[in-house]
């Protein structure tokens, strides 16, 4: 098995450099990418820079982890520093992709599934998730340097807040929701002395990615929704008691960021005027961005920085209520879902909507619709993918003929290769 995890990190670290290797050359964009080269980074790691980079300034973002991976770019390469920063970017990539699988595997393992399965799930939705167009943004252009720390530290978090957990429910949570005993107890973990150790790590990574970009500040509410999960697997109403305490911890973390970052925004401009001019209106826009961000990672063939988009901001449309059913529907799916013990649907259902919640116009920000913002999110579609390939490739139809019941291995198969063809070229094109 060991040797298998290894073949695999090797084969990721291949599909990533190979992918993302067009880049090295790009120069800066004259989006933002001048304001690494204007001065406060290219001193390098000394003492001043590091200082200034941690300290917050009232009016403009607080991004110091981001920061200061730049001051280590310009430490780093000198006057290579341009090719350098990519190189970064691209390793950052890599371990954001990494820190995803072990993730994974963790919440497959935990939810029931076997552990060669969850293993082959994982892997296979990490490769896609790696390969993905809509990331070429969060990789290529070097201001978003903090896409793949955020992501990276927050697969981090949540990683080390599954390793904490002290059981593992017996269910496949997808295809048969109808279990009641189907639970056991990893053994001697509840008096696990390295329990502490993952909650500190997961304290430590939910701060990391928040001070990489702020829009993980809905990371407790992830963690949190994932307890819930756990607490309806084991039926126990007074666990959820319990872990009041470790939720105050989190959300202690995750709102003073998030009232630093209002009121940021406010100060800066960033915050425009309401879509529809009034914040009801509003609301029908953001229910049309959430839904257009599925066609942009699903459905999407041309990937750009920036998508323009008519708003249907207000009751008057019939098309805004369109959006707005499509949207109870699928609030709705991830309710039944979660009470009816289809855990993995019912999570990802919902991690798709909390990592566009900051970006989906509630406040209205300047761009509507963005690849990089769509990155996290990415992951819902990438599992769906992920699952269907792994289930079709252990599926054996009932025939006497040898190629007849391997037919959905080769469909498997097929699928894979092309999607995984399809998504790379567009990677590339699109760096």
């Amino acid at each position: 098995m060991k040797i298998k995890i290894a073949g695999f990190y090797i084969v990721l670290a291949l599909l990533i450099f190979g992918l993302y290797a067009n880049i090295l050359n790009n120069i800066p964009t004259d989006w933002d990418d001048g304001a690494i080269f204007s001065g406060r980074y290219t001193a390098g790691i000394t003492l001043n820079s590091v200082i200034n980079v941690f300290t917050y300034n009232n009016g403009s973002t607080f991004q110091p982890i981001r920061d200061f991976s730049y001051l280590v770019d310009f430490s780093l390469w000198g006057k290579n520093v341009k090719t350098g920063i990519h190189i970064q970017s691209i390793f950052l990539y890599l371990l954001m992709n990494m820190a995803l699988s072990i993730f994974l595997i963790q919440l497959f393992i935990k939810l029931g599934f076997e552990r060669i399965t969850a293993i082959n799930i994982s892997f296979i939705t990490t490769l896609i998730f790696a390969a993905h167009p809509v990331h070429s943004e969060a990789v290529a252009w070097m201001f978003a340097r903090k896409e793949p720390l955020m992501g990276m530290f927050s697969f981090l978090s949540l990683w080390a807040f599954l390793k904490t957990r002290n059981r593992i429910m017996l269910m496949p949570a997808i295809t048969d929701g109808n279990h009641s005993n189907n639970e056991r107890e990893l053994p001697k973990d509840r008096d696990n002395p390295n329990n502490l150790f993952y909650y500190f790590l997961c304290i430590i990574s939910l701060i990391l990615a928040v001070l990489s970009k702020p829009v993980a500040v809905v990371l407790p509410f992830v963690i949190i929704f994932l307890d819930i999960i756990f607490i309806l697997g084991k039926k126990d109403n007074l666990t959820l008691i319990k872990r009041l305490a470790v939720y105050f911890i989190l959300l202690g973390i995750a709102v003073p960021f998030l009232v630093s970052i209002l009121t940021t925004a406010t100060s800066a401009g960033t915050i425009k005027s309401w879509n529809g001019d009034s914040f009801f209106n509003n609301l029908f826009a953001v229910s049309q961005i959430l839904l257009t961000y599925i066609k942009l990672i699903g459905f999407n063939f041309n990937y750009c920085a920036d998508y323009t988009l008519k708003l249907f901001a207000g009751p008057h449309f019939w098309q805004a209520w369109i959006f707005v059913f499509l949207n109870v529907l699928l609030a709705g799916a991830c309710l039944y879902c979660l009470f009816k013990r289809y855990f993995i649907t019912a999570f990802f259902i919902f991690w798709y909507y909390i990592f566009l919640m900051p970006v989906s116009h509630i406040l209205p920000i300047y761009q509507k619709l963005t690849d990089r913002y769509a990155m996290m999110s990415t992951l819902s579609w990438c599992v769906l993918l992920g699952y269907m390939v792994v289930i079709l490739w252990q599926k054996e139809l009932n025939f006497k003929s040898f190629s007849l019941r391997k037919a959905p291995r080769v469909v498997s198969l097929v699928f894979f290769i092309s999607l995984m063809i399809f998504y790379s070229y567009t990677t590339v094109r699109q760096n």
